[in-house]
C-alpha cells in the first residue's frame, strides 16, 4: 500500500479493499512470465469472499463457512 500508510500508527481502519487488490495486482504483473504467483490467489480469495459478503447482503441469507 502507500508507504505513508505505514506511519498511520493509530488507524482504526482497513485500507480499501480496491488499494490491496491494485498492490496484489502489481505484484502478479511483476512475477517472472510463466511461474506461480501467490498473489494471483490471494487476490482471487478476496474477490471470492466480497461475492460472498454482497450475495448474503442482497439476499438476507448467512454465509455458511462449512457450504463452499
Amino acid at each position: 500500500a502507500w508507504a505513508p500508510y505505514d506511519t498511520y500508527t493509530d488507524a482504526t481502519h482497513q485500507l480499501c479493499v480496491a488499494h490491496v487488490l491494485r498492490e496484489l495486482q502489481g505484484i502478479t504483473d511483476t512475477a517472472p512470465a510463466g511461474s506461480w504467483c501467490w498473489a494471483t490467489q490471494a487476490a482471487d480469495a478476496i474477490v471470492a469472499l466480497h461475492r460472498l459478503t454482497v450475495d448474503a447482503a442482497t439476499t438476507g441469507i448467512a454465509i455458511d463457512p462449512k457450504d463452499p
